[in-house]
């Protein structure tokens, strides 16, 4: 994983030589150049220099950008100190903290494997998976070991990237006995969100008498304390994943859905575009969520741009909507709010087809 050290060294790299405002603007004019600045400023964990990024590029794509190695911010930031800060915006502007690498490495893993306490904590808090296994068949807890397997890989990788520090050794150990106690606890536990080896089948009979057979393909958990929560799947056809969506703002990162808090936020941005009132609780259901997904995803309505020029350049060259796409909801109908922000999303974005089916939590409909 030599990538994060040569971002450290370019970050520093040049340091000696004068570095003009011109030299500096032309520098930046480059996406390639704005790229690396990203992926240094997450491993050297510039929250600042982060944000100017964000807020001057917004097209630049950052929260899906990955190094050569399929690092994303979130991955390069857990491996280092005192990260949480840095983890936490990144997460809020929408870069996975599920990700997994070309190696099948994920934030846990990296945190586990520094002794990285704190951020291996907050990974867990927001319900990541700590039985995932990267590509040698290790999960977070057997990095975290003391075995002379993780010593060399640190010892590889450390030069002047990584730093081990007096407590790493004391933090993973810490993190050993805490992923021990959730390992035992996850075998009976409703928290998976794994498939059952083997589970049942369903037919729906269509015209003709003939029969559709359905299998589960994923786990939808709801919270415990909160059971009454709507899910909901959108489905573009074969071209595009099914994206599924968990109503609420309080569970990001919950397994298998949409960010609630982050696609919550951006549904109350689409609210004020349709000019309906800004309401968190009406932009955090579940269809306004994927409706604001789709229109993040297929218009640049969300996008801020410089001038009207710039927006008809780009709506010109954007691909049009071939699909129809289909929103099925497990409650039996919308609510009156939700039904008024479809209405009004149908009138703004009439190249957009969309369908909604409400089929409650029935399996034979």
């Amino acid at each position: 994983m030599d990538s994060l050290y040569r971002a450290k060294t370019r970050a520093g790299a040049g340091q000696s030589q004068p570095m003009t405002e011109e030299l500096l603007e032309d520098m930046y004019r480059s996406l390639d150049f704005r790229q690396d600045v990203y992926i240094s400023s997450c491993v050297l964990r510039f929250l600042r220099r982060l944000q100017i990024l964000f807020r001057d590029y917004p097209l630049d794509g950052f929260t899906s950008h990955v190094d050569v190695e399929g690092n994303n911010g979130v991955t390069l930031v857990a491996s280092e100190e005192e990260a949480v800060p840095t983890l936490q915006w990144l997460q809020g502007r929408g870069v996975d903290i599920n990700h997994v690498n070309y190696h099948g490495r994920t934030a846990l893993m990296e945190a586990a494997l520094w002794g990285r306490l704190d951020t291996a904590r907050y990974l867990l808090e927001q319900g990541v998976d700590q039985t995932a296994c990267d590509g040698k068949s290790m999960t977070a807890l057997e990095l975290a070991m003391d075995t002379r397997r993780n010593a060399n890989e640190r010892a590889i990788r450390s030069s002047i990237v990584y730093r081990e520090t007096g407590k790493a050794g004391g933090d993973r150990r810490q993190l050993v006995r805490e992923l021990q106690r959730m390992s035992e606890n996850s075998g009976s536990s409703a928290m998976s969100s794994r498939l059952p080896d083997q589970s049942p089948s369903f037919f729906h009979r269509v015209e003709g008498g003939h029969l559709l057979l359905y299998r589960p393909s994923i786990l939808l958990l709801k919270p415990i304390q909160s059971p009454q929560k709507a899910i909901a799947t959108l489905d573009r056809g074969g071209r595009y994943p099914v994206i599924n969506a968990m109503s609420g703002y309080s569970h990001p990162s919950w397994p298998n859905v949409l960010d609630n808090q982050l696609w919550t936020g951006r549904a109350n941005d689409l609210r004020a575009l349709l000019d309906l009132e800004r309401s968190e609780r009406y932009a955090s259901h579940v269809g306004p969520q994927l409706l604001a997904y789709l229109a993040l995803h297929h218009t640049l309505c969300l996008y801020p741009f410089e001038s009207e020029e710039q927006w008809a350049r780009l709506e010109a060259a954007k691909p049009r909507c071939s699909f129809t796409a289909l929103i099925t909801v497990n409650k039996p109908r919308f609510c009156r709010t939700c039904a008024e922000f479809f209405e009004q999303f149908k009138v703004h974005f009439r190249e957009i087809g969309v369908e909604f089916t409400f089929v409650e939590e029935a399996v034979n409909v």
